[in-house]
């Protein structure tokens, strides 16, 4: 992985949306190398891999900035066939950009914590008013039903849940006590899930049960639906779901339009919440 660029690292006077858009950047370039790398050894006539790897089905995904970097590498690349962004945000987006400058046209999972809820007090303190703080939230949203293929907007609100408990670090701390332990596993567990899910789904058309109803393992998640499109060979995103989904907890999806957010709650979670990691 190259360095970040030395005019990010230079002391100089820029705003943290320009900054975390220079990171993005810099790292989606560095993803792109390396599919452009694989693509050459994939062809090469006495390379490793002997024209075995697949390339028209190619997937971009990452953890945090990570996550950010997969969102910004497929709008570079219009090779990638879907993207997976694993709790990366700017503030309540998937991205660091203006809703016009953060067109996606694959699908797109983005799988991360619930929102943090500020007061007005803690609003004042970070320098947003009550009405931009709802604007950030709208934008979010915005983006997302601007995904060309459709979006999954899938939340694990499970008390505790940390950033970094979306990889296999946390489980492997010591002295952990059991309910903390095993909520860190739930945690990995339906990112798996999810992650797996989407892949067959995008890259191969095969309808998968997460993304048409919610298993009864997995009643932590809380997910908003963006349809616009159908997966390749699969269901319209947010489409089929079953009756149980439609009930007091789920808004009714019946006559839903293409780009209209259908929201499923899943067990308890908070509304209205603007994460402002990084």
């Amino acid at each position: 992985m190259r360095p970040l660029p030395k005019s990010a690292l230079a002391p100089r006077q820029v705003s943290d949306l320009v900054a975390q858009q220079e990171a993005a950047d810099c790292r989606a370039r560095d993803i792109l190398f390396v599919k452009r790398q694989l693509a050459g050894l994939n062809q090469a006539a006495n390379g490793p891999f002997g024209n075995s790897l697949d390339l028209s089905k190619v997937s971009v995904a990452g953890h945090s900035l990570g996550g950010m970097a997969a969102f910004r590498a497929r709008q570079l690349d219009p090779g990638f066939s879907c993207c997976i962004n694993i709790d990366g945000s700017y503030r309540a987006r998937p991205c660091p950009a203006a809703v016009e400058a953060s067109k996606l046209n694959p699908p797109l999972l983005w799988l991360r914590r619930p929102l943090f809820l500020f007061t007005d007090a803690q609003l004042k303190q970070v320098g947003l008013t009550r009405a931009e703080f709802d604007e950030e939230i709208a934008m979010g949203q915005r983006v997302m039903a601007g995904v060309g293929g459709g979006s999954f907007d899938v939340r694990l609100p499970h008390a505790g849940i940390d950033h970094m408990d979306f990889s296999d670090v946390r489980v492997l701390e010591r002295d952990l006590a059991p309910p903390v332990r095993a909520a860190r596993r739930l945690t990995l567990e339906m990112t798996r899930a999810w992650v797996r899910d989407f892949l067959q789904a995008a890259l191969r058309g095969e309808s998968r049960r997460l993304l048409t109803q919610t298993s009864s393992a997995y009643r932590e998640a809380l997910v908003w639906a963006y349809q616009r499109a159908s997966l390749p060979g699969g269901p319209t995103l947010g489409n089929n779901l079953p009756a149980a989904r439609q009930d007091s907890t789920a808004k009714n999806l019946a006559g839903a339009l293409c780009a209209e957010v259908v929201e499923c709650l899943i067990g308890e979670a908070s509304k209205g919440m603007l994460d402002m990691y990084p």
